[in-house]
Protein backbone atom coordinates (compact mmCIF):
# COMPACT_ATOMS: atom_id res chain seq x y z
CA UNK A 1 0.00 0.00 0.00
CA UNK A 2 2.68 2.52 1.03
CA UNK A 3 4.97 1.45 -1.80
CA UNK A 4 2.13 1.99 -4.28
CA UNK A 5 1.42 5.41 -2.83
CA UNK A 6 5.06 6.45 -3.14
CA UNK A 7 5.25 5.20 -6.70
CA UNK A 8 2.09 7.09 -7.54
CA UNK A 9 3.48 10.28 -6.03
CA UNK A 10 6.72 9.91 -8.01
CA UNK A 11 4.84 9.44 -11.28
CA UNK A 12 2.39 12.26 -10.59
CA UNK A 13 5.15 14.67 -9.62
CA UNK A 14 7.12 13.79 -12.76
CA UNK A 15 4.09 14.33 -14.95
CA UNK A 16 3.30 17.59 -13.19
CA UNK A 17 6.80 19.08 -13.43
CA UNK A 18 8.25 17.57 -16.62
CA UNK A 19 7.74 20.78 -18.61
CA UNK A 20 8.62 23.15 -15.75
CA UNK A 21 11.78 25.18 -16.31
CA UNK A 22 12.75 24.42 -12.70
CA UNK A 23 12.59 20.62 -13.09
CA UNK A 24 16.25 20.42 -12.06
CA UNK A 25 15.34 21.90 -8.68
CA UNK A 26 12.31 19.61 -8.23
CA UNK A 27 13.98 16.38 -9.36
CA UNK A 28 15.97 15.81 -6.13
CA UNK A 29 12.75 15.89 -4.05
CA UNK A 30 11.11 13.48 -6.48
CA UNK A 31 14.05 11.07 -6.34
CA UNK A 32 14.21 11.26 -2.54
CA UNK A 33 10.75 9.70 -2.54
CA UNK A 34 12.29 6.76 -4.34
CA UNK A 35 14.55 5.83 -1.41
CA UNK A 36 11.77 3.78 0.14
CA UNK A 37 11.10 2.10 -3.19
CA UNK A 38 14.81 1.38 -3.60
CA UNK A 39 14.75 -0.79 -0.50
CA UNK A 40 12.46 -3.17 -2.35
CA UNK A 41 13.36 -5.34 -5.32
CA UNK A 42 11.16 -3.28 -7.62
CA UNK A 43 12.96 -0.08 -6.71
CA UNK A 44 15.46 -0.38 -9.54
CA UNK A 45 12.64 -1.03 -11.95
CA UNK A 46 10.93 2.17 -10.83
CA UNK A 47 14.17 4.12 -11.17
CA UNK A 48 14.56 2.75 -14.68
CA UNK A 49 11.01 3.84 -15.53
CA UNK A 50 11.73 7.35 -14.23
CA UNK A 51 15.05 7.60 -16.13
CA UNK A 52 13.51 6.27 -19.35
CA UNK A 53 10.66 8.77 -19.04
CA UNK A 54 13.05 11.67 -18.44
CA UNK A 55 15.23 10.60 -21.36
CA UNK A 56 12.28 10.30 -23.72
CA UNK A 57 10.73 13.65 -22.83
CA UNK A 58 13.64 15.96 -22.07
CA UNK A 59 16.40 16.99 -24.48
CA UNK A 60 20.00 16.42 -23.44
CA UNK A 61 20.40 20.22 -23.42
CA UNK A 62 17.60 20.59 -20.85
CA UNK A 63 18.52 17.68 -18.61
CA UNK A 64 21.74 15.76 -19.19
CA UNK A 65 22.53 12.24 -18.05
CA UNK A 66 25.31 13.72 -15.94
CA UNK A 67 22.80 15.96 -14.15
CA UNK A 68 20.45 13.03 -13.54
CA UNK A 69 23.39 10.97 -12.23
CA UNK A 70 24.44 13.71 -9.80
CA UNK A 71 20.89 14.21 -8.56
CA UNK A 72 20.41 10.45 -8.10
CA UNK A 73 23.67 10.24 -6.13
CA UNK A 74 22.55 13.05 -3.83
CA UNK A 75 18.92 12.03 -3.48
CA UNK A 76 19.26 8.24 -3.31
CA UNK A 77 22.85 6.96 -3.10
CA UNK A 78 26.21 6.95 -4.88
CA UNK A 79 25.46 3.48 -6.23
CA UNK A 80 22.39 4.84 -7.97
CA UNK A 81 24.52 7.37 -9.82
CA UNK A 82 26.54 4.51 -11.29
CA UNK A 83 23.30 2.70 -12.15
CA UNK A 84 22.01 5.82 -13.94
CA UNK A 85 25.16 5.89 -16.08
CA UNK A 86 24.82 2.18 -16.90
CA UNK A 87 21.17 2.69 -17.80
CA UNK A 88 22.03 5.73 -19.93
CA UNK A 89 24.56 3.62 -21.86
CA UNK A 90 21.90 0.92 -22.32
CA UNK A 91 19.38 3.48 -23.59
CA UNK A 92 21.93 4.95 -25.99
CA UNK A 93 22.76 1.48 -27.34
CA UNK A 94 19.05 0.69 -27.78
CA UNK A 95 18.59 3.96 -29.66
CA UNK A 96 21.56 3.25 -31.91
CA UNK A 97 20.30 -0.26 -32.67
CA UNK A 98 16.82 1.07 -33.43
CA UNK A 99 18.41 3.64 -35.77
CA UNK A 100 20.43 0.95 -37.54
CA UNK A 101 17.33 -1.20 -38.04
CA UNK A 102 15.37 1.75 -39.39
CA UNK A 103 18.27 2.60 -41.69
CA UNK A 104 18.49 -0.96 -43.00
CA UNK A 105 14.74 -1.02 -43.64
CA UNK A 106 14.91 2.33 -45.45
CA UNK A 107 17.77 0.99 -47.58
CA UNK A 108 15.82 -2.12 -48.51
CA UNK A 109 12.72 -0.07 -49.35
CA UNK A 110 14.75 2.28 -51.52
CA UNK A 111 16.44 -0.64 -53.30
CA UNK A 112 13.07 -2.24 -54.04
CA UNK A 113 11.67 1.04 -55.34
CA UNK A 114 14.65 1.36 -57.70
CA UNK A 115 14.18 -2.25 -58.89
CA UNK A 116 10.48 -1.61 -59.48
CA UNK A 117 11.26 1.55 -61.40
CA UNK A 118 13.82 -0.25 -63.56
CA UNK A 119 11.50 -3.18 -64.24
CA UNK A 120 8.55 -0.94 -65.00
CA UNK A 121 10.58 1.28 -67.34
CA UNK A 122 11.60 -1.78 -69.36
CA UNK A 123 8.28 -3.67 -69.40
CA UNK A 124 5.73 -0.81 -69.20
CA UNK A 125 7.63 2.36 -70.19
CA UNK A 126 4.54 4.46 -70.82
CA UNK A 127 3.20 3.91 -67.30
CA UNK A 128 6.32 4.68 -65.25
CA UNK A 129 5.09 7.98 -63.74
CA UNK A 130 1.74 6.56 -62.60
CA UNK A 131 3.39 3.47 -61.20
CA UNK A 132 6.17 5.23 -59.31
CA UNK A 133 3.84 7.83 -57.82
CA UNK A 134 1.99 4.98 -56.11
CA UNK A 135 5.11 2.93 -55.30
CA UNK A 136 6.80 5.88 -53.57
CA UNK A 137 3.87 6.14 -51.15
CA UNK A 138 4.38 2.56 -49.89
CA UNK A 139 6.53 1.82 -46.85
CA UNK A 140 5.56 -1.83 -46.51
CA UNK A 141 8.44 -4.14 -47.44
CA UNK A 142 6.25 -7.16 -48.26
CA UNK A 143 4.06 -5.13 -50.61
CA UNK A 144 7.06 -3.79 -52.49
CA UNK A 145 8.56 -7.28 -52.79
CA UNK A 146 5.28 -8.56 -54.23
CA UNK A 147 5.14 -5.64 -56.69
CA UNK A 148 8.72 -6.30 -57.81
CA UNK A 149 7.93 -9.98 -58.41
CA UNK A 150 4.68 -9.21 -60.22
CA UNK A 151 6.40 -6.94 -62.77
CA UNK A 152 7.96 -9.99 -64.42
CA UNK A 153 4.71 -11.98 -64.70
CA UNK A 154 2.17 -9.21 -65.33
CA UNK A 155 0.57 -8.97 -68.74
CA UNK A 156 -0.30 -5.29 -68.27
CA UNK A 157 0.21 -2.53 -65.71
CA UNK A 158 -3.30 -2.92 -64.23
CA UNK A 159 -2.23 -6.20 -62.57
CA UNK A 160 0.50 -4.37 -60.70
CA UNK A 161 -1.57 -1.30 -59.91
CA UNK A 162 -4.15 -3.58 -58.31
CA UNK A 163 -1.53 -4.50 -55.69
CA UNK A 164 -0.97 -0.84 -54.87
CA UNK A 165 -4.54 -0.01 -53.84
Amino acid sequence: EIKGTIASRVILLLLKHIRDPDLLQKLPDILVLMRTLMEKQTGLQWLEVVIRYLASVKDEDDLSVKQIKEIAEQAISKDMGAYVMTLAEKLRNEGEERGRKEGRLEGRLEGLREAIEAGTSVKFPGDIDTMMAKVNEIDNLETLVEVAKRIYTAKDISEILALLK
